[in-house]
This record gives structure tokens, C-alpha cells and sequence, in this order.
């Protein structure tokens, strides 16, 4: 199992264009204070958390913009998706074969 894509509209610093992002085998996240690096595990965590606290959301988790002020707004919505694949799943005679097609 592997996660390859997250997606994320409306999460702490992630606004309502929505991000994606594409993870490898192996990756790391490397950039500028206040990137998202942080947000970006703590959105795996809301997905994948052990505990009911882990994954319940929090006022905090929704993004407000900057020009925004907090009371004018009536409604929010956020979203977090991840695609996961399972490659040992593959059966490998029909990659063999496939690939000799």
C-alpha cells in the first residue's frame, strides 16, 4: 500500500484552489515557514489517526483567509483526499505480458 496524491482545499494553510500533491516511495517535504509542510502531515493524520481525536476536525483545521473577517462568514467546507495504491496487488504474468504486447 502507498499513498501517491494528497489533495487539499480549504485546510489550514491550504486555501480554496485546492493543492496536490505527489509523493514518491520515498519523500520529503522541504520548504519556507508557514509552506504547509506541517499541515500537510497533520491532514494524514486527520485521514489515517488511531484515535477519534486524531481525526476530528477542529476550527482551527478550516482556512481563513487573511481579508477575511471571521464573523462574515456563514459557511466553510473543507476537503482532504488521498489516492492510495496497492502495486503488490499487480499480477506480474500480466505486466509480463502486457509489456511483450
Amino acid at each position: 500500500m502507498q499513498i501517491s496524491k494528497l489533495h487539499l482545499i480549504n485546510f489550514r494553510s491550504f486555501g480554496n484552489e485546492g493543492t496536490t500533491i505527489t509523493l514518491n516511495k520515498l519523500s520529503g517535504f522541504v520548504g519556507e515557514n508557514s509552506a504547509g509542510k506541517t499541515a500537510l502531515i497533520h491532514g494524514l493524520v486527520k485521514l489515517f489517526g488511531v484515535t477519534s481525536h486524531e481525526r476530528t476536525l477542529e476550527k482551527s483545521d478550516f482556512h481563513i483567509p487573511k481579508q477575511v473577517k471571521v464573523e462574515t462568514i456563514k459557511e466553510l467546507q473543507l476537503s482532504i483526499e488521498a489516492r492510495i495504491d496497492f502495486p503488490e496487488l499487480v499480477d506480474t504474468n500480466q505486466v509480463a505480458l502486457s509489456r511483450s504486447l
